[in-house]
């Protein structure tokens, strides 16, 4: 799937909307007769990710019902220049992202509830609100 997701910014044939999950990105694209849908979430000006609540749920909602037949979250950089495309990063199923982040509180941003998630679509904080470390032994 990663070969696919990764032409969603190259490829004219992806239908792309912002309309139901700014900041990230919605596509569609016709696959060997199944039809994908990603969620594009480009990186913030850390190394995290912000997924919007409202895209990754309209996303399901869209593989529930039978509207696309593979859900992915994908991770992008952000375009350091203005007309550059997003490089990407990697790809997941929304339904694993999602059970990834059940338990993780969500932030109200400026475009409606949010989720910071690492490049491995695991939450970058706690519930208590600190940033998860890796390194950390406990």
């Amino acid at each position: 799937m990663k070969k696919v997701i990764e032409t969603m910014f190259s490829n004219p044939a992806w239908k792309l909307s912002q309309s139901l999950s700014y900041p990230n990105t919605l596509g569609s694209l016709n696959y060997n007769g199944s039809k994908v849908g990603a969620l594009a979430v480009l990186r913030g000006r850390g190394r995290d990710f912000p997924l919007g609540e409202a895209g990754l749920e309209y996303l399901l909602k869209m593989e529930r019902e039978g509207r696309i037949t593979d859900a992915q979250v994908s991770l992008w950089t952000r375009p350091a220049k203005k007309g550059e495309q997003p490089k990407f990063i990697a790809t997941e199923k929304a339904t694993v992202v999602r059970d990834n982040v059940r338990d993780t509180p969500l932030q109200n941003g400026e475009y409606g509830p949010y989720r910071w998630i690492t490049a491995e679509f695991k939450p970058a904080v706690s519930s208590s609100g600190r940033r998860y470390d890796p390194d950390e032994i406990f």
